[in-house]
């Protein structure tokens, strides 16, 4: 009985089951009117809903398709762009004119420049006669060796190496173009100057005067002169005559060539301090620093302008013909206990004072173990600075302030 009860509920749930989809397909199939709106995700038909009170039916809007896992972001309307304001036709540009190429402003050698060009233009002026040497460095000597040669072969005197000269330094030397030796047409003395007596100069320093090289007779290049003179056994008159050029023209020997101090020596106590104070030098501290170039020589003064006392007279050693030291009113602007020597990283100068640029004055050369490398005083050899003994260069070091002045002549 049971049994049979389950059997027949099995048929009417099973009769159900068919009849459902049945009205689901008649229904639809009534209502095709209304047409199907596809989704995006599942192709499920929806009906539309009417109304019979409303007029005839609107078919159903179509839903746009969306992602299902992002929700469509509302469209912002842009805001409307203003019309441009239609730009001018370009003016017409006329074709640029051709400028013609500036040219390269010549080559020119002179003081300052070293190199090969410079032994090159050396080695041609030993050609022409003249005794220099030939060390790349374009210095006072070669300066007045190409000063000579432009006069003598009639192009304008500069004493720099322009393409005119370069063009007869070419040439082979002829008897009018070649240097024969010094020469004057008029006897120089003391007073004199010029090109002549510069020349005067730089052969008396053959024979090892070490005269500083400013073209100017004075007391140095006169006692010079006087003691060349006597050496080579012609009057001693201090005057450069003709019988005096002879033998400046000749090769320097044991017994002509000078050996002794500078040709200059120190001046007085008295002197010194006229000097400055007749220069009516001052100075910001109670010291004053005077740098004789001439005698190789520097002084320190104690007082003030007008009233200055020599304190000390050092003798000292100061740039060669080529690197002069420079000339002028300075002050004391540095110091240092020691620098390396320029090319020579093994050599070190101690105590320096600083007043020009790289202009110093610091003691004579050492080297790092402090054992004495080159201890000459009284020359013409540095590049510029002015050395002193190493116990000098300490006593500036310690005693001149800052501000102090420096004069070198």
């Amino acid at each position: 009985m049971p049994g049979v009860i389950c059997m027949k509920a099995m048929k009417h749930i099973i009769a159900f089951g068919l009849l459902v989809p049945l009205l689901f397909v008649t229904l639809f199939g009534c209502s095709s009117l209304v047409p199907a709106v596809p989704s995006a995700t599942d192709p499920v038909t929806v009906p539309s809903q009417t109304d019979p009170t409303v007029n005839p039916a609107v078919p159903s809007e179509t839903v746009p398709a969306v992602p299902p896992e992002k929700p469509a972001e509302p469209t912002v309307p842009t805001e409307p762009t203003v019309p441009e304001t239609p730009a001018a036709p370009p003016e017409a540009v006329p074709p640029a004119e051709e400028v013609p190429a500036t040219p390269e402003p010549p080559v020119i050698y002179g003081p300052g420049v070293r190199g090969q060009i410079v032994k090159d233009i050396q080695t041609r002026l030993t050609a022409f006669g003249y005794k220099i040497s030939i060390d790349g460095d374009f210095g006072l000597i070669t300066q007045w060796a190409v000063r000579d040669f432009q006069n003598r072969n009639s192009i304008p005197v500069t004493g720099t190496v322009d393409v005119i000269t370069m063009e007869k330094l070419m040439l082979e030397p002829t008897d009018s173009s070649r240097f024969s030796g010094p020469s004057s047409e008029i006897p120089l003395a003391k007073g004199s100057k010029g090109d002549e007596v510069l020349e005067l100069q730089v052969y008396l320093n053959r024979f090892n005067y070490r005269l500083a090289l400013d073209g100017i007779f004075g007391s140095a290049t006169s006692w010079a002169l006087k003691d060349f003179q006597k050496r080579n056994g012609i009057p001693v008159t201090g005057i450069a005559d003709g019988a005096t050029y002879q033998k400046l023209a000749l090769e320097p020997t044991s017994k002509t060539r000078y050996s002794g101090p500078p040709a200059a020596t120190s001046i007085s106590a008295s002197k010194a301090e006229a000097f400055v104070n007749n220069k009516g030098l001052s100075s910001p501290s109670e010291y004053l620093i005077w740098v004789s170039t001439p005698t190789t020589h520097l002084y320190v003064f104690s007082g003030s302008a007008g009233n200055w006392k020599l304190l000390k007279d050092m003798r000292c050693t100061v740039g060669k013909p080529s690197t002069p030291t420079i000339k002028g009113t300075f002050s004391v602007i540095g110091k240092g206990g020691y620098f390396t020597v320029p090319d020579h990283e093994e050599w070190i100068c101690r105590y320096y004072t600083q007043f020009y640029g790289d202009f110093l004055i610091h003691s004579v050369v050492y080297d790092w173990d402090l054992k004495l490398v080159d201890g000459r005083l009284g020359m013409y050899l540095s590049k510029g600075c002015v050395r002193v003994s190493l116990a000098n260069a300490k006593y500036i070091y310690d005693n001149m302030p800052y501000g102090t002045t420096v004069y070198v002549n």
